[in-house]
């Protein structure tokens, strides 16, 4: 669905703004939720920007799908190790 949402948006560009506002931003907010707080709770580094981090999780899922690997726990795991490592506090 993506995919062809992606190719019509030149033609028909309010099926991806209707897709953006009503599946991608809500799920965007839910995701921003806990790294906010771990910012609040000191755990995150204050200067991270929120949307990057999450944008950078959902691009390793749909990179991963693309080249047709697994996305077991080992490699969820691997994902936010090398995320956390960048956005951790001290």
């Amino acid at each position: 669905m993506i995919g062809t949402l992606l190719v019509k948006e030149r033609k028909e560009p309010a099926l991806m703004a209707l897709f953006r506002a009503g599946i991608i931003r809500p799920r965007m907010e839910i995701a921003t939720g806990p790294l906010e707080r771990g910012i609040e709770r000191g755990e995150l580094r204050p200067d991270i920007s929120v949307d990057v981090v999450v944008q950078a999780i959902a691009g390793a899922f749909f990179a991963r799908h693309l080249v047709g690997g697994a996305q077991d726990d080992a490699w969820l795991e691997s994902v936010f190790d090398t995320l956390w490592r960048g956005i951790a506090a001290g």
